[in-house]
């Protein structure tokens, strides 16, 4: 799945490729340049604190969130993208289609490359959430040829109300409007 450069990363990489000029004087004392250079160089060891550092954590994400909807159609997307159709169409909950009919209508393809904008606000009706997260699915067709397909992916999850199950508590799709595009 394709992943977008963050403004943020940007900046990273384009202050990791300033230089100074030459001739142009260091702001930098002398020791602490003679110490810097001591500290770039490869350390075979590793302190105390660095070995019982415990590795770290992902923050979690709310179950009921937009940002959980959207995972959903991320893995959709990469199961698109590695042409695993019967694993994509179970992501759907409210399957209007075959499995064969949905394998069939993706098997055109030859390449499918995904990329899912950021997700809508959430919205409730009659004890479910819903969301639209944007899907944008390119690449190349079996019959010579580019496509692309764009358009927003609708999830849709039951609310915590007694009687449900944990299947409709979570996020499934529950349409898609991907339309060509030119």
């Amino acid at each position: 799945m394709k992943k977008r450069l963050t403004f943020g990363l940007t900046l990273l990489l384009l202050g990791a490729c300033q230089r100074s000029e030459p001739g142009a004087e260091s702001n930098i004392p002398a020791n602490a340049q003679a110490e810097n250079a001591a500290n770039a160089a490869p350390s075979n060891t590793t302190n105390a604190a660095e070995q019982a550092a415990p590795p770290a954590t992902a923050t979690p994400v709310d179950e009921t969130s937009a940002a959980a909807a959207a995972k959903i159609v991320e893995r959709y997307g990469t199961l698109l993208e590695q042409r695993r159709f019967a694993e994509a169409h179970k992501l759907s909950g409210d399957n209007q289609q075959s499995e064969a009919g949905f394998a069939a209508a993706f098997d055109q393809f030859a390449t499918i490359d995904a990329t899912v904008g950021a997700p809508g606000a959430t919205e409730g009706a009659a004890g479910s959430i819903y969301v639209d997260v944007p899907l944008t699915l390119s690449g190349t067709l079996k019959s010579d040829g580019r496509f692309t397909l764009s358009g927003p992916v609708t999830l849709r999850r039951v609310n915590n109300v007694p009687g449900s199950t944990a299947a409709q508590r979570r996020w499934h799709i529950s349409a898609s409007d991907l339309k060509p595009t030119t």
